[in-house]
């Protein structure tokens, strides 16, 4: 059985979905672009200065890592 295919939009979800359940609600200023690379996903977080978007930031980059097998994602 292949990898399981999906849309940026459910990976993005997936990811600050988590962060909102581990820490609140997902900072506005805080962007997450998922695109394809090849036949793999890449995921990219905006940086940021703000100590509680790093913090959201910090975390959605453990869930995108935990996410990478599942759907061939680079993070």
């Amino acid at each position: 059985m292949g990898k399981t295919e999906t849309t940026p939009t459910e990976i993005i979800r997936m990811i600050s979905a988590e962060a909102t359940r581990l820490i609140g609600p997902w900072p506005s200023n805080l962007d997450i672009f998922v695109f394809r690379v090849d036949d793999s996903w890449e995921c990219l977080i905006t940086p940021t200065n703000n100590p509680t978007e790093a913090k959201f930031r910090d975390v959605a980059l453990q869930i995108g890592l935990s996410l990478e097998r599942s759907f061939k994602l680079r993070v």
